[in-house]
């Protein structure tokens, strides 16, 4: 019996059984922190017992109450041990991982993860797990080492001693979430990347120890690609306003950046983006190769979405009357353009992915849904200019019918993680509460609908059945019908997708940090 608390307690055969599900359902959707197949629950819990813990609880079922006060013994074992021990180590490191990809399973990331995540950046730099340990760096005669002991008791002196494919799929995996959550939601500074991350890369691919390495570098090297946005993107709040206009110079650095991502999307194995040709792989299913294929194009079409969405907030540069009907005038136009397309793309890449395989996917891919969804929002409620008309727009991309398409998949989903008797995102601690994500799409479609005039609205004959809001959907959405984009504070969009705010709560940031 394995018990950590009352209430979350497992037998060795449940133990067994949901570290199995664990290793060939969830691994190969974020491989960056693996169990062999041949480790059983026993010898992890041994060897490894904090990861045992979150890994036990990425897949049981359990009450919210549950989660809750597991979120709370996270924080207080990781405060006892990195704060009062300070212990540094691989473990601690895999543990945040697993628990930041898996734990939140929702659109917005909880506040006490950005705590975790700064934790997690001190165990890279602590174990120098981001610098290469090549001794040839260093003088023959440096007190590098001996002053690095000195001064990190707890820390073995990394100079000279390669690290392992473990290690290195680790500080990947760190770089990838903590660049995912830097560039959604403004929230910690990332690992910056560096040559030796590249390295990493390349032994992984090199080594071909697990086939699902090759999904985790490509993931972490279109991630690579994409970051280079924030360099010549302008920084938000300092009320620079020309640093708000749309300027050729952006256009062709972003055009620039585009073309490199789908190079780089085109030219990946079949493993990564297409499966047509390949045979099944040693610890991944055939089927989930499909499925890992329409995530990475996912990922694609999410992060080519992020490299617009800044555009919908700026505006063009004030020219002559004369010139009004120019072809640079429109450049605003077709990157919006771009923008919305990408949206289209994405939903495409989503409707393909079982609604059985949904419930698998780790918070960096629901972040882009959170993205994507807020975006296409914005970009379809943008006000008409002499550049962009919305009425078009919304006619090219029906986003109504959009949000119906996944909700349906999250419902479908919730009704088959009830039956197989797994770990639910339910919107209440209640056996019959609808699911989460069903619940929070469908109130963000009334709440679209609500904004666009009834000319647009789709007929409530074609409308599906079922898909009528809820009294509490209707109420909470109508409390914000009369919000215009411009009034969107930093309290819209986390209601938007968690429902009510507690007066006594602190303000919380918006889920996109430029100004809505």
């Amino acid at each position: 019996m394995y018990k950590l608390f009352p209430g979350f307690s497992f037998t060795g055969e449940q133990a067994t059984t949901y570290l199995d599900i664990y290793q060939r359902e969830l691994m190969p959707s974020f491989p960056f922190v693996v169990i062999p197949l041949s480790m059983d629950a026993h010898a992890l819990y041994s060897q490894a017992p904090s990861l045992f813990w979150v890994t036990m609880a990425a897949v049981a079922p359990q009450p919210l109450a549950v989660q809750e006060e597991l979120r709370q013994w996270l924080r207080q074992y990781m405060a006892e041990h990195m704060i009062v021990k300070q212990e540094k180590s691989l473990q601690l490191l895999q543990t945040l991982l697993v628990h930041l990809a898996w734990s939140d399973y929702h659109y917005y990331v909880y506040s006490d993860a950005t705590n975790f995540l700064q934790l997690a950046m001190s165990l890279v730099i602590d174990l120098r797990l981001d610098k290469s340990p090549d001794m040839s760096t260093v003088l023959p005669k440096s007190l590098l080492g001996e002053t690095w002991t000195v001064l990190n008791k707890s820390a073995p002196y990394r100079l000279g001693v390669p690290h392992t494919l473990v290690e290195k799929r680790a500080v990947l995996g760190f770089y990838h979430f903590s660049s995912m959550v830097s560039l959604l939601f403004r929230r910690v500074p990332q690992l910056p990347w560096n040559h030796y991350l590249g390295q990493c890369c390349d032994s992984l691919i090199d080594a071909r120890e697990y086939e699902a390495d090759l999904y985790a570098v490509a993931l972490v090297r279109m991630q690579c690609i994409s970051d280079k946005v924030s360099g010549f993107l302008p920084p938000t709040g300092t009320g620079d306003k020309d640093a708000s206009v749309f300027r050729p110079p952006m256009e062709i650095a972003i055009s620039g950046i585009r073309s490199e991502l789908e190079k780089f999307a085109h030219s990946q194995p079949a493993v990564v983006s297409h499966n047509s040709e390949f045979e099944p792989l040693i610890g991944i299913e055939m089927a989930q190769l499909t499925v890992l294929a329409d995530v990475f194009w996912a990922y694609y079409h999410g992060l080519v979405m992020r490299l617009y969405e800044p555009i919908i907030s700026m505006r063009t540069p004030s020219i002559p009357n004369s010139d009004v009907f120019s072809s640079g005038n429109f450049r605003r136009t077709e990157s919006l353009w771009q923008c919305l397309q990408s949206a289209a793309d994405f939903f495409a890449s989503l409707q393909n992915i079982p609604p059985t395989q949904l419930p698998l996917l780790p918070l960096t891919a629901n972040a882009l849904l959170a993205l994507v969804i807020v975006t296409t929002s914005r970009l379809l409620l943008l006000e008409s200019t002499n550049d962009w008309d919305a009425g078009p727009a919304r006619r090219n991309l029906d986003f109504a019918a959009a949000l119906t398409r996944v909700a349906d998949q999250f419902e479908q989903a919730d009704r088959w993680l009830q039956g197989a008797g797994r770990r639910r995102r339910p919107q209440e601690d209640t056996a019959n509460s609808p699911c989460m994500y069903a619940f929070r799409l469908r109130w963000v479609r009334h709440w679209y609908l609500s904004k666009i005039s009834d000319g647009e609205a789709p007929n409530p004959q074609q409308q599906e059945r079922g898909m009528g809001p809820t009294p509490t959907q209707v109420s909470t959405a109508n409390r914000w019908a009369d919000v215009s984009l411009e009034s969107m504070d930093m309290d819209f969009w986390p209601e938007l997708f968690y429902g009510p705010i507690p007066e006594t709560a602190l303000p919380t940031p918006p889920v996109m940090g430029w100004q809505i």
